[in-house]
């Protein structure tokens, strides 16, 4: 993140990436969507609920 970018984000979003960095510096995928594997898909779940 350059210095620029910094300047326009809120305290609270830069407190967030900053957090964010953290988990992937420690090796953590803070995104794990490939452990859920994906069993249904978008028009089936819609036609399900009518």
């Amino acid at each position: 993140m350059n210095a620029l970018n910094i300047l326009e984000l809120s305290e609270q979003e830069i407190i967030r990436r900053n957090n964010l960095q953290q988990l992937r510096d420690l090796g953590i995928d803070p995104y794990p969507a490939a452990e859920y594997p994906t069993n249904v898909s978008t028009p089936q779940t819609l036609s399900a609920r009518r």
